[in-house]
């Protein structure tokens, strides 16, 4: 099963789905921070997140603080950077 939504089309999505779930692993992330990182990912805002996932604001700026931390990135644009330059099948580099 992917972490990316169901029913999303194929192709672009498909690749979305390998990063994120790969991220995932390689960084031990939970669904739900998975799911935060690929509408970090597609640009989203904290609340345009919140509003997709159906949760407060507020979580979601306590998922993107676990993402920062366990990816170890500075900032949200570094997570997007990371996400996007992942070479999918190759294990993770350490930072």
């Amino acid at each position: 099963m992917t972490l990316v939504a169901e029913g999303a089309a194929s192709g672009a999505s498909g690749e979305i789905s390998a990063r994120t779930e790969q991220l995932a692993r390689d960084h031990g992330l939970s669904r739900r921070q998975a799911e935060v990182l690929t509408q970090l990912a597609l640009g989203k805002t904290n609340n345009a997140i919140a509003a997709v996932l159906g949760c407060a604001d507020g979580t979601v700026e306590f998922h993107v603080s676990h993402l920062l931390r366990k990816m170890h990135c500075e900032n949200r644009t570094e997570i997007v950077a990371r996400y996007w330059s992942k070479r999918l099948g190759r294990p993770a580099r350490e930072p």
